[in-house]
């Protein structure tokens, strides 16, 4: 599993953590707000009932008064004498309906002295009734108030349902003369109720007379005994918000409270499983919004880790993991690829000098620049901090090649102004190709082409064309050479060897140019691949100061009249080192070597950077009688401009010019121009690479002054001879 991946799984299931947490806590939330609503919903409902019942009963009473008010006009003293014609006035007025209330009602009056009654319909003898109405409760309550009363429950004998009177006196001439009454079925009571109430059950429990009225039955006035102990709050002083099991069984929720005109307690409740519902509902709700923006986060989240793992916000190329990804699928396409790598020197001095602002902003530029010369060629991606990596679509090889050479220039060595600041930016390019076996290990194949770059980015080179398996042996044998070389140094195996320098004319040696040669065995190794390994490796100037000593040594053991001339080579890194221009003079001096008897060969005067203090150093050492050539001279623009600038003895014309001047018109008058100039300035020349007696002639014939090579003298662990003739 990919660290890609593992990143995803983890910020995913951190934001399904995060996500599921958030979940839970609405939904408990949500569950609690819906359990405080149905308790509101359930108190604020049974409140509406007690007041509704409340209402409707007072407007009852208000109309039984008023009613009884208009009949004890229109009575007698008794029911029998009052006239005929009134009798059907007071039926008529109990045919009336209450305006003010929507119960059903049964009004009559009861006669005091018969017993007689009348009702909306008629009179009603005693001897037809079943029993004396008289003898009620109600009617006797009634008899003792002056005001309009509410009875208890009862039967009704006619209905044998449970029901309420309201009852009135009557008195005339402040006698009492019977009472006007009322009957009004509890079921009809709780019918209303159940038309106000809507989302909710309701029982009515009249606990002194054993009866209960539900939706489940009108009336239930027998069995009560029997099913009480199922119910809670029946027989007791309780209140408020219950939760009980019923008489199925059935888990009820309600809220209980009193209504005082009925002499009853009113429960208004729900099944839980109703609640549960709504819960569940809720919840599903919540749970599916919750996982919807959560997919929607996880998406998002996708989105910007895949931005972050393939694109790189400083400069909006793909990141090396796509990289990676892209190589190993193009394996499956493709046989080999082509890389360019674009890898930035010296990239700390940059940060440091103009801060991490600026430098972001030149980097971006310089992808810019990238960008507009090969977005069309090549699928562009920002490797790390300090490199690019181009990965070239399926075109010709010879192509990509010569696009490159064009653009070069461009790329190695740019300028930027930024807010008044000029930031340079100097690259080092290497165009690599990998093949397929190469590409499905894009991994390993990035990290040796890394590594490999990291190692040749300070060489000469500032562009180099390979394959990454050709670069991989030569890093084995770089390591080879490595190894041998720190074995050599701590075995003490550098040995200096001398290669004569003729004087054209008198055919006379003039000086030694001493070189690095290391023993193995009875061989000696050529110095040039280890002198690349220890420059890479920092050990050239152990190398350079070895040799110095050792050959200064020798000289002063063959040398007792002090003429011997011996040349060095000193590279541009070194000079401007003043410490180590203080140990070689601390070695000259040490042997007690004339200063004018040592030459040292500038190489790599195209690294010079700081041209001024280079000069100032080389003056310096002149005033101490140290005299300077220009080693490889002619191969760069830089070489001519420095010349001009730089106070030296000595030319020495690079060989590529030498052992081609018979064959190459070319290289012969630019021979002629270099010996033409540097005797314009009275600096003498030197001519290497002399291999045979025509190169010789050719050179003199040109007026070189001084001859180096094979033909004029091979390279010899000892001087045999301090003046030979030629």
């Amino acid at each position: 599993m990919t660290k890609h991946i593992k990143n995803h799984l983890l910020i995913s299931s951190i934001i399904s953590f995060i996500f599921i947490g958030i979940i839970t806590i609405f939904v408990v939330k949500e569950n609690s707000n819906i359990k405080i609503k149905y308790e509101l919903n359930l108190s604020n409902n049974n409140k509406d009932c007690i007041y509704f019942i409340n209402q409707q009963i007072s407007h009852e009473k208000l109309s039984i008064q008023s009613k009884g008010d208009v009949v004890v006009e229109l009575l007698g003293n008794s029911l029998e004498e009052t006239s005929e014609d009134n009798t059907n006035i007071i039926s008529s007025i109990f045919k009336d309906k209450n305006l003010l209330s929507n119960m059903s009602h049964n009004i009559y009056f009861v006669d005091a002295l018969s017993g007689n009654k009348i009702n909306s319909k008629e009179i009603v003898k005693l001897t037809d009734m079943e029993y004396d109405l008289r003898g009620r409760e109600w009617y006797k309550d009634a008899e003792k108030s002056q005001i309009p009363i509410v009875s208890n429950v009862y039967t009704d004998m006619a209905t044998k349902k449970p029901c309420i009177t309201i009852s009135y006196s009557i008195y005339k001439n402040q006698k009492f003369i019977g009472v006007i009454s009322d009957d009004i079925l509890l079921e009809d009571i709780y019918k209303l109720l159940v038309k106000k109430v809507y989302n909710y059950d309701i029982y009515l429990v009249f606990n002194d007379y054993n009866v209960i009225i539900s939706s489940s039955e009108e009336s239930v006035d027998n069995n009560i005994n029997e099913i009480k102990d199922k119910w809670i709050g029946i027989n007791k002083n309780i209140l408020g918000y219950i939760n009980y099991k019923n008489i199925n069984d059935d888990e009820i929720y309600g809220y209980y409270n009193s209504i005082e005109n009925l002499k009853c307690k009113i429960l208004t409740f729900t099944k839980p499983a109703v609640i549960s519902r709504e819960k569940n509902i809720s919840n599903f709700r919540i749970a599916s919004i919750g996982s919807i923006i959560c997919l929607l986060l996880l998406i998002l989240a996708n989105y910007f880790i895949n931005r972050f793992y393939n694109f790189s916000d400083l400069t909006g190329f793909k990141t090396k993991n796509k990289l990676y990804a892209d190589i190993i699928r193009n394996s499956k396409y493709y046989g080999n690829a082509s890389l360019l790598v674009i890898s930035i020197k010296k990239l700390s001095n940059i940060k440091f000098a103009y801060g991490r602002n600026l430098y972001e902003m030149a980097i971006n530029k310089y992808a810019k620049l990238i960008k507009e010369l090969f977005d069309d060629k090549a699928t562009l991606y920002s490797y790390n901090d300090k490199s690019f990596i181009l990965l070239f679509k399926d075109e010709n090889k010879e192509e990509v090649l010569d696009f490159i050479d064009k653009n070069l220039a461009k790329l190695e060595r740019r300028e930027f102004n930024i807010k008044n600041k000029s930031i340079e930016i100097e690259s080092f390019l290497a165009l690599i190709d990998i093949n397929k076996i190469e590409m499905q290990k894009a991994n390993d194949s990035l990290f040796k082409i890394e590594k490999i770059v990291d190692d040749l980015k300070y060489s000469k080179d500032k562009y180099i064309c390979s394959s990454l398996e050709a670069l991989a042996k030569d890093i084995e044998l770089d390591n080879n050479k490595l190894m041998l070389l720190k074995e050599a140094i701590k075995e003490d195996r550098l040995v200096p060897f001398f290669q004569p320098i003729i004087n054209i004319k008198t055919k006379e040696i003039e000086k030694y140019e001493v070189l690095m040669r290391i023993k193995d065995g009875e061989n000696y190794l050529s110095p040039y691949p280890f002198i690349i390994t220890a420059e890479k490796n920092d050990l050239i100037e152990i190398v350079d100061l070895t040799i110095l000593e050792k050959a200064l040594c020798y000289k002063s053991k063959i040398d007792k009249e002090n003429k011997l001339i011996f040349a060095f080579n000193l590279s541009v890194k070194e000079i401007d080192n003043i410490d180590y221009l203080n140990k070689v003079n601390s070695i000259i001096d040490n042997y007690n070597v004339k200063h004018e008897n040592i030459i040292f060969e500038i190489t790599e005067t195209e690294n010079i950077k700081d041209f001024k203090k280079f000069t100032s150093i080389i003056n310096e050492c002149k005033k101490n009688n140290y005299r300077f050539s220009i080693d490889d001279f002619g191969t760069g623009f830089s070489s001519m401009d420095y010349f001009k600038n730089l106070d030296v003895n000595y030319l020495k014309i690079d060989g590529s010019f030498i052992k081609d001047i018979n064959s190459k018109r070319e290289n012969l008058y630019i021979v002629q121009a270099i010996v033409s100039m540097a005797k314009a300035f009275n600096v003498k020349t030197v001519a290497e690479f002399v291999e045979d007696k025509e190169t010789l002639n050719a050179v003199e014939e040109l007026g070189v002054d001084l001859s180096q090579g094979y033909y004029t003298g091979r390279p010899d662990i000892n001087i045999t001879h301090k003046y030979k003739n030629i």
